[in-house]
């Protein structure tokens, strides 16, 4: 009796392993415009991303209506979790659980005198002369005294309550260390060592695109001789994509390529999908409030005749946070137009980013979702029709000039998972963009699972329910995709 049950277990778990080696995998999909010789060059020399040019995804008959289309089929294999793969939310707890069980082995290492050599010592600086009346930048440096000018500089931006001890960050750094100087950006009071207790009564979690020039400013400077390249997660990558897309701000000629990860892109629909999603809202809020409940005298300051912790207890999601803090920290009325539309990625920045020829577009200023949309000239007339339809907005003809010949442009990756709960983004326009005429900076990866910042593989084909928490997929593709833009940086140049 006993061998017939244990026969029978090990025939249903050689069946669960044949089932998930054959077809329990992810196949992401990369997209870019295969008709510039300049992207075309870049893909080939990223092997995670190898793939065959002469197959176009067709996905018109599929049931998810974000899928982006065309696209070409990646050869690697992308082996999620065999459990968690399928729960985003295991899939992006796993790594906070993981995260403080290191934290713990590594204080009893300290305290029973035991070396750990893969701890990662930074050397963190504050930079105070941003803002008289905002937070200082927080920066760690890793590797600060290597002489090598050949080695570029990393600079990472984590999510809104990131820091260098945020998992993703120490799985990238600990994947990558070894070929790049490495800068992180500390979010404000996201630090427990060094940036826990905030010295100012105003902040921005998710940086203003301003921060995000003086942090560049400052590293560049720092490290003068060497090229940067950027990586960001979540708000992280919303940070970057605003900064290379902007108008608004200035560009820095150092910085010669970029990489997000499941960045949003309107945050106004982030915010609706999250008030739709109560548990993500719940965990989101508890992250932002653990910045606020350690510094209480900052929000004493902003509500001097309240109780304070009684409004704390009150901030229980985003939008009541939003409520009684981030108005009243910074006089806003409408946090949907004054904050979350100023961090959102619109289509024009990544039209911007992309390099696309067909900049000749109507502009309108119908804030229509708080963006400018900007329309192909020869899709509108000028009727009046047309002009009651735009509700009388003032329209006008934006010609490309000479000048705009000249913008700095550099390649742009974005990684983004269809099972990811807080992002939400329009496949049809993205699929425009990436391959508009001229399009040859955008590169946009796909994948069916991932979840939010996490993309965990399976330990191995023997234990597919294990994941790996020493390297992820994400870890493999950026490292892989920033050597790719380092080696063809002089050719870029030559085409640029």
């Amino acid at each position: 009796m006993f061998f017939t049950i244990l026969f029978i277990i090990t025939c249903i778990l050689i069946i669960i392993l044949a089932y998930h080696y054959f077809f329990n995998y992810d196949t992401p999909i990369i997209h870019f415009n295969n008709k510039e010789q300049f992207a075309r060059n870049l893909i080939q020399k990223i092997p995670i991303l190898e793939n065959n040019s002469a197959t176009i995804v067709n996905q018109n008959n599929m049931d998810d209506n974000k899928k982006i289309h065309g696209g070409y089929l990646s050869k690697y294999k992308y082996r999620y979790p065999l459990f968690f793969g399928n729960y985003p939310l295991l899939m992006d707890a796993y790594p906070t659980f993981i995260t403080k069980f290191k934290t713990f082995i590594s204080k009893y290492n300290n305290n029973n005198n035991h070396n750990n050599t893969n701890e990662l010592i930074f050397n963190t600086k504050f930079f105070t002369d941003f803002s008289e009346d905002y937070e200082d930048i927080c920066l760690d440096f890793l590797n600060e005294n290597d002489n090598n000018e050949n080695k570029p500089v990393l600079l990472i931006f984590p999510g809104i309550t990131g820091s260098s001890e945020s998992y993703y960050v120490q799985s990238l750094i600990q994947t990558v260390k070894h070929k790049f100087k490495i800068v992180v950006y500390n979010r404000p009071g996201c630090h427990s060592k060094t940036n826990l207790k905030l010295k100012k009564s105003k902040f921005f979690l998710n940086a203003h695109k301003k921060t995000i020039e003086r942090i560049i400013q400052i590293v560049s400077e720092i490290y003068f001789n060497s090229k940067i390249l950027l990586t960001g997660y979540s708000a992280g990558g919303v940070n970057i994509a605003k900064q290379l897309g902007s108008k608004k701000v200035k560009k820095n000629r150092q910085v010669i390529g970029a990489f997000t990860v499941s960045q949003p892109f309107d945050v106004n629909e982030c915010m609706n999908a999250l008030r739709k999603n109560k548990l993500y809202n719940r965990i989101l809020s508890n992250f932002i409030m653990e910045v606020f409940e350690n510094n209480i005298e900052v929000m004493s300051n902003l509500h001097p005749t309240k109780d304070v912790k009684k409004i704390m207890k009150e901030c229980n999601n985003l939008d009541t946070i939003d409520e009684y803090i981030t108005k009243t920290m910074h006089d806003m009325k409408d946090v949907s137009i004054e904050y979350y539309a100023k961090r959102s990625t619109y289509f024009k920045h990544l039209q911007r980013i992309s390099g696309e020829k067909l900049l000749t577009r109507v502009k309108t200023f119908t804030k229509d979702g708080f963006e400018n949309y900007y329309k192909e000239l020869n899709s509108l007339s000028t009727s009046n029709n047309n002009l009651n339809n735009l509700n009388k907005t003032a329209i006008m003809v934006e010609k490309r000039r000479e000048e705009e010949q000249e913008e700095w442009h550099c390649p742009l990756f974005i990684l983004i998972a269809h099972d990811d709960q807080i992002i939400s983004f329009d496949a049809n326009q993205l699929s425009k963009i990436v391959n508009a005429d001229g399009a040859k900076y955008l590169f946009i990866i796909e994948t069916k699972k991932g979840a939010h910042c996490t993309f965990l593989e399976q330990y191995s084909s023997l234990l597919p329910f294990l994941p790996n928490i020493n390297i992820s997929y994400q870890d493999k593709v950026i490292s892989q995709a920033l050597d790719a833009i380092v080696e063809t940086y002089e050719q870029f140049e030559k085409n640029k």
